[in-house]
């Protein structure tokens, strides 16, 4: 009984970090040498995780909704930072063997965490088919629909490079906090910290869940982990090992299978089975294992060079910025000359107005209108406000922080629609106003664009405003009265500090006001009229930038100032479509929006914002109104990918028909058909394609099919680090490749099905010149087909075209795998006919585990089997044999 009690004092200590090197070595001799208090430490560890993720689960809840304390954002905020390394975190004075189980328990106390973002709400792009704005009470429909949902954070988001987000959901933003949750990207390269100060750089793709800022769980991707004093004990799950840093630096990298490789940069690690049937073992500085899905280690040669970095991520980061401000520049040279703009300020100093200060600095007073139609009269003038940078390097911004500080200007006119972006950084919210863009005026068509903080009624609830904040815009009628219309929640406190794009479309025939937040769409109010047929007309004459005085806003209200910075904005004479929202935000983005029949796909009028796509550009080929869009030209562009059918419920179609479609010239981009929950269709006729890699029907709800009917068709890369050049029904996706005709090589692989989606391969008849598996180039190829996924192979006269999977270099690949459940689908094009066919051919090995006919195959006509045709004494190709009665 002494012995039990002093045991259970020695694991108090142990729970809250208080054993001394005395009282460690007495708990390491008791727990080594007894059974029973090791089963003790076990059963005192799992109650341990139990109450630590309460624990963190109420902070999180109370620090976002106890309205009983004063200050409770600031004191909970740093509490529950205290707490959560109070609890187990690091273990630096336990023993060794003691600190690994109690982390790999850990693991248990976390598997009911939340996997959502607690992120500013989104409405998806297509909201103009699921909305319906008849009856006046769905007028602020979408306000009821986005709610704040409270707030526990654990990491930020340093870094977002070329990333193409897997499926539809919210995605987090560059310099947002991140809650615990599940990141999962295609491509591309991400950077978090955690709050304890550990970096995690994750390469594409990736499956990262974060758990907590001592934790994360990576399932998929590349991931290297720079850990600080602060951070030790960092704790990195894999499916089939845990990694415990106890040093400074590694790397580690999980494919598909699940089988991961763990490299130690500096210090020291210790690798742990989930399952504890593997010993623990110690990794240091330059060694490196491979550690199999049955938790068995072996050891590989080094190669953390391999592996991504702060330093490497802060250098692609610097790339990836002047990429984006050429993309910048090239819109604003299509800015400049689009018909329908009014005001266009750039925030591009003008020489010619320059002042000097007292400091010798040079100043301009005057924000030039860059419109190609600008009326005399409309520039800018800027008063007080402090040039500072903008988004990018060289990129100039204004900056505003004094109550005076504002740029005035007045287009003359009303106008029945417009449209309005604005991007922002708001460094600092005022508890009244921050106006964005405001009319100095309050007679009839007048009116003001606002960030404010909800209206509370008391102090408590005054600290709401740190979460959600609406911005809002009152337009005047004609009887000089206003009505407001607040939008869904867009900003927290979190997200000050950041670049942001704020637009409204104001459409004086559809009668609605839209407002933007990055390219969304997050509200859409009606606008009421006494007539049906009345419109409300907007007036720009004597407009203010980032300040209004008290009477601007409401009367006995102090006045309003931004404290932020500003560094452009656009004004156009006309509504603009959600598309074209996206396309200002997304500046690595050409979206395809014709204007008639006319469907000259270089013509700059059938682009977004009137902006022809050029090298680098992502072609998003996706429209509501014509489905159709034909390529058949021929340019020296090469783009970085094609995506067809991205609209949730809506199909468009692209025709290849003829010249020269060249996509691979980023390695980051993935070319899609049905993504984001939309249907796409690809039809290849004639002419050369060549893309990076090819995703055909990819996450929840989409559906995509491409048909080779001519021409060729090249997939020159691979999915980054899969090993797949062709991914058919990816992640409960549904896709079909259809050959018919033309000639279809790949770099890598195809696999079907791939994570719960169902793909169908279609060979049809004999017309086809070659379907070559990694006969493109160096790579080899290979076939995975997961259960319930189909081969289609339809018989015509002459045949079939067999499909070829080739391995390149004697080094192995070539490979065939049929997983149980595989489904194989034969039938005759034309009239039925005896013989049999060979439809696929493969220089590897097979894996059948159980390919089956489909439950439509008439089996008393056909059979298939696996046989050896060159004498190797393995098989080599798959053949069909009919015999119809």
């Amino acid at each position: 009984m002494k012995t039990d009690k002093r045991l259970d004092d020695l694991l108090d200590l142990y729970f809250d970090q208080g054993l001394t090197d005395e009282t460690n070595h007495e708990l390491d001799e008791m727990v080594r040498t007894s059974e029973e208090a090791r089963e003790r430490f076990w059963q005192r560890a799992r109650l341990n995780a139990t109450l630590r993720r309460h624990g963190q689960e109420q902070w999180g809840t109370q620090w976002c909704f106890n309205e009983s304390v004063e200050g409770t954002s600031e004191v909970t905020s740093s509490d529950a930072s205290q707490r959560s390394s109070s609890i187990g975190m690091t273990r630096q004075k336990a023993v060794t063997w003691v600190a690994i189980a109690a982390t790999l328990l850990l693991t248990i106390g976390v598997s009911g965490w939340s996997s959502k973002w607690f992120a500013a709400p989104q409405i998806a792009e297509n909201v103009e088919q699921a909305i319906s704005l008849e009856d006046p009470a769905e007028e602020n429909i979408l306000h009821e629909m986005m709610q704040p949902t409270p707030l526990h954070w654990v990491a930020t988001l340093r870094k977002a490079i070329d990333v193409q987000w897997s499926g539809t959901g919210q995605v987090p933003r560059v310099g947002e906090p991140l809650s615990p949750g599940r990141l999962s990207f295609d491509s591309g390269l991400i950077e978090l910290q955690t709050n304890r100060g550990a970096v995690v750089v994750v390469e594409g793709p990736g499956e990262l869940q974060v758990i907590n800022d001592m934790e994360v769980r990576c399932d998929r991707g590349r991931i290297a982990v720079n850990v600080p004093p602060s951070a030790h004990g960092f704790l990195v799950h894999t499916p089939t090992v845990n990694v415990v840093d106890r040093g400074t630096a590694f790397a580690l990298h999980v494919a598909d299978d699940d089988q991961a490789e763990v490299h130690v940069i500096e210090g020291m690690v210790e690798l742990v089975s989930p399952t504890a049937n593997t010993p623990v073992r110690e990794l240091r500085e330059g060694q490196a294992v491979e550690v199999a899905m049955t938790g068995e280690y072996r050891d590989i040669q080094s190669s953390a060079a391999a592996f991504a970095t702060p330093a490497s991520a802060t250098s692609k980061a610097r790339r990836a910025a002047a990429l984006s401000r050429q993309r910048w520049s090239r819109r604003r040279a299509s800015l400049m000359k689009n018909p329908d703009c009014l005001v266009y300020y750039d925030f591009v100093p003008e020489s010619s107005t320059q002042q000097t200060n007292d400091r010798g600095e040079s100043e301009d007073i005057v924000l030039v209108n860059r419109a190609a139609n600008a009326v005399a009269g409309t520039d800018g003038i800027i008063v007080g406000c402090d040039w500072t940078d903008g988004r990018w390097q060289g990129k100039r911004a204004l900056g505003f922080k004094n109550v005076s500080d504002r740029i005035l200007f007045s287009v003359p006119g009303e106008y029945e629609s417009l449209s309005c972006i604005l991007t922002v950084r708001i460094d600092a919210m005022n508890s009244v106003a921050n106006p964005l863009l405001v009319s100095r005026g309050r007679s009839a068509g007048h009116w003001r664009w606002l960030v404010t903080p909800p209206k509370q009624k008391n102090r408590t609830a005054e600290l709401q405003w740190m979460g959600p904040h609406p911005f809002r815009d009152a337009v005047s009628t004609a009887s000089g009265g206003s009505r407001d219309r607040v939008s869904a929640p867009i900003l927290r406190r979190e997200q000050l500090g950041n670049w942001i794009q704020l637009g409204f479309v104001w459409d004086g025939v559809g009668k609605t006001l839209s407002q933007y937040v990055n390219g969304e769409l997050v509200t859409r109010d009606r606008i009421a009229t006494a007539d049906a047929g009345e419109s409300v007309m907007l007036s720009l004459r004597d407009m203010q930038i980032g300040n209004a005085s008290a009477t601007v806003i409401e009367p006995n209200m102090p006045p309003g100032n931004i404290c932020g910075r500003f560094d452009e904005l656009v004004v156009l004479s006309r509504d603009m479509s959600s598309t074209e929202m996206m396309a200002f935000h997304r500046l690595d983005r050409s979206y395809w929006q014709p204007v008639d029949e006319q469907t000259k796909f270089f013509d700059a009028d059938n682009w977004a914002v009137r902006h022809a796509p050029t090298t680098g550009d992502n072609l998003v080929i996706s429209s509501q109104g014509l489905k159709r869009a034909v390529y058949d030209e021929n340019t020296n562009d090469n783009f970085a990918g094609v995506q067809v059918g991205t609209l949730a419920g809506s199909r468009t179609e692209l025709e290849i028909a003829g010249g020269t479609l060249i996509a691979d010239h980023d390695s980051n981009y993935i070319s899609r058909v049905g993504v984001g929950g939309g249907d796409g269709v690809l039809e290849q006729t004639s002419g050369s394609a060549r893309f990076n890699a090819l995703q055909i029907g990819l996450d929840d709800d989409s559906k995509g099919l491409y048909r080779l009917i001519g021409g060729t068709l090249i997939v020159s890369r691979s999915t980054l680090g899969s090993g797949w050049s062709l991914e058919v029904g990816v992640k409960n996706g549904t896709g079909t490749f259809e050959v018919s005709g033309g000639n279809f090589e790949t770099r890598r692989g195809v696999t079907l099905g791939n994570r719960k989606g169902v793909g169908v391969f279609r060979v049809i008849g004999d017309e086809a010149e070659q379907i070559a598996i990694g006969s493109n180039e160096d790579g080899d190829g290979r076939w995975l087909q997961h259960e319930g996924s189909v081969l289609d192979i339809r018989v015509g006269v002459n045949g079939v075209t067999p499909i070829w999977i080739e391995e390149v270099g004697d080094d192995g690949g070539g490979d065939v795998v049929f997983q149980r459940g595989a489904v194989l689908h034969v039938d005759f094009l034309d009239e039925p006919v005896s013989g049999h066919w060979d439809v696929m051919k493969w220089e590897g090995q097979l894996y059948d585990d159980g390919l089956v006919f489909a439950p439509t195959v008439d089996q008393d006509t056909w059979s298939f089997e696996f046989v050896d045709t060159d004498e190797s004494g393995t098989s080599d190709t798959l053949r069909v044999t009919a015999m119809p009665r």
